[in-house]
């Protein structure tokens, strides 16, 4: 019986963790962050790869402090990224537009629990768009476009 138990716990708990997005411990390294933050690298959804005219979520995750662009990205970073592409992606018409990277995001505005904070205009440019349309990338594949796209 307590074979069984600890079985089912052991099972339990394999496919509980295969439940949860996956994603490396430390996705952006230092030099990344930096850049995110310095330059306020943000994250839109557009109609086109070039269009930077709305709004967009600000990776910097609300920073305010610029010496804190010194150190290491927030600990719930990889989280934040992940909801906030599932949001992007969840959008109504969201698979015909494509991801941005955009400069001169900050994000300021908390309007989304659990994403980054929303960024009202977009006053920079694009730093990196995606090759296709939102409809052909899973949350995943986004995920790993992002960090393998920052600067």
């Amino acid at each position: 019986m307590m074979r069984m138990l600890i079985g089912f716990a052991v099972s339990l708990l394999v496919f509980s963790g295969s439940l949860g997005f996956s994603r490396p411990a430390a996705a952006i390294d230092q030099a990344q962050w930096y850049n995110i933050c310095f330059n306020t690298l943000g994250l839109r959804s557009a109609a086109t790869p070039t269009d930077t005219n709305g709004a967009g979520y600000g990776m910097d995750n609300g920073n305010l402090v610029p010496m804190d662009c010194f150190k290491a990205e927030p600990a719930d970073w990889n989280t934040l990224l992940a909801e906030t592409l599932a949001r992007i992606k969840a959008f109504e018409g969201s698979g015909a537009r494509f991801l941005l990277i955009v400069s001169t995001c900050p994000g300021l505005a908390r309007d989304y629990p659990g994403t980054f904070p929303k960024c009202n205009k977009v006053a920079g440019g694009v730093v990196a768009a995606t090759p296709n349309t939102l409809d052909n990338y899973t949350v995943q594949q986004l995920f790993d476009w992002v960090n393998s796209n920052i600067p």
